[in-house]
């Protein structure tokens, strides 16, 4: 073929494809009444979770705490058990005391960062070095687990499983003396296994009412004085409950500058005589009313007040359950409150009182009926990682027959954070 034959063809082939693609064009704008409408490109869609699993989302974040604590002081008479202080032994065998402790060092982590449904999840595990038992073994060093525990929160509630502090413990004294919790007398509450959900109800931006519930494990074996008696759980679990009204402005959604609270436990303990093989039933109840301040000049107030029956366990009448002379269950009342001043943002001071005053008539003649202590410290952190504290508190023991006991406690505390 021609080189002009070649071209002509060329020119026509152009000329019917620019016809046949301007009709196409015309039919489309006609279709859409002339409007020019974009492309649409078809995305693949992720396939759905296969059916049972649960979709996570979120970047899983691990927080390591670790806080190194070393406690060291003077006694000038015995408190039980020698580097936290419950209460001072019977003044014919009260002595002086020295001690030296790392068994307030705290390990831990927390998991954060995922959600299920838009519900948060997370968790946390935190010991300490103290016995688990440090009323009976206060010179070992032990793990002791003290938070282990999952939680779920969406808006306005939360939902917690596992090791936990008790819904009576909404907050505890700032002192040096720690259980793991700070504890002077009157410091009713403890941490245990529980079943937890909170709630709080917004009224505006300043007021909200916030209830806490738990189901929390009764202790399983709890010790009585003598050889006779066997104390043990009821078979069911302590119910704890808390209600509170709180105020003011704060980032923290669960937290307010002003804070009042009631709350209570209810639950069932058994104590069997080894010598008949017979076996009581007792209650272990609580009622209690607290509150807190805070002030935007650094001043804090806090202090709770309550009334109960054998509350060994959750750490009040001096630590009394059952009288093994009157088989009576020991009953309570006590309070304690504290002021608190900060000077800077690396210094503050804080004096606190706290009493736990037993029922006479519930004890035997070696029974425990009044215990007192104030404190006075102050906490100095030199940076974000190091931090000092000295505490002076002043201890009284009261026993059956008008005995008394009575002690200076001289507390020094170093503290290294990361």
């Amino acid at each position: 073929m021609r080189p002009a034959s070649s071209l002509s063809w060329l020119l026509l082939s152009c000329l019917l494809s620019s016809s046949l693609l301007a009709g196409l064009a015309g039919r489309a704008l006609a279709d859409t009444g002339g409007a020019v409408q974009p492309a649409r490109v078809e995305l693949a869609s992720q396939p759905p979770p296969p059916p049972g699993i649960v979709p996570l989302v979120g970047e899983l974040k691990f927080q390591l705490r670790v806080v190194l604590i070393v406690n060291s002081g003077y006694q000038t008479a015995t408190i039980v058990p020698g580097n936290v202080a419950t209460f001072v032994v019977r003044p014919e065998v009260a002595r002086s005391q020295f001690y030296l402790s790392p068994d307030n060092t705290v390990l831990g982590f927390s998991l954060t960062g995922l959600s299920v449904h838009g519900v948060d999840l997370s968790g946390g595990l935190d010991i300490n070095l103290r016995s688990p038992q440090p009323l009976l073994t206060s010179g070992s060093i032990s793990p002791q687990f003290y938070d282990v525990h999952i939680q779920l929160e969406g808006k306005l509630w939360r939902a917690i499983a596992g090791q936990y502090p008790d819904v009576l413990l909404p907050f505890f004294p700032d002192t040096t003396n720690s259980l793991p919790a700070g504890y002077v007398p009157g410091a009713i509450g403890y941490v245990r296994p529980q079943l937890r959900g909170e709630a709080r109800f917004p009224f505006g931006e300043q007021l909200q009412a916030i209830l806490k519930a738990s189901l929390s494990e009764p202790v399983q074996t709890f010790n009585l004085p003598g050889d006779t008696l066997i104390g043990r759980q009821g078979g069911l679990p302590d119910g704890q409950l808390r209600v509170s009204i709180a105020l003011g402005r704060s980032k923290i959604p669960w937290e307010r500058p002003f804070e009042i609270g009631a709350s209570g436990h209810l639950g069932r303990r058994r104590v069997t005589d080894i010598n008949d093989g017979s076996t009581r039933q007792y209650r272990t109840w609580s009622m209690s009313l607290d509150a807190r301040a805070r002030a935007e000049t650094g001043t804090l107030i806090k202090g709770r007040i309550w009334r109960g029956a054998l509350l060994g366990d959750y750490n009040a009448g001096i630590f009394q359950t059952v009288d093994p002379v009157t088989r009576d269950a020991v009953r309570a009342t006590g309070l304690w409150i504290e002021l608190q001043q900060a000077f800077t943002d690396r210094w503050r001071a804080t004096a606190g009182y706290g009493r736990d005053n037993p029922t006479d008539a519930d004890l035997g003649p070696a029974g425990r009926t009044l215990n007192q202590a104030g404190f006075l410290n102050t906490v100095w952190d030199l940076n974000r990682t190091i931090g000092v504290a000295v505490e002076i508190s002043r201890w009284a023991t009261s026993f059956q027959a008008g005995a008394v006991s009575r002690a200076w406690r001289a507390d020094t505390v170093l503290m290294l954070r990361f």
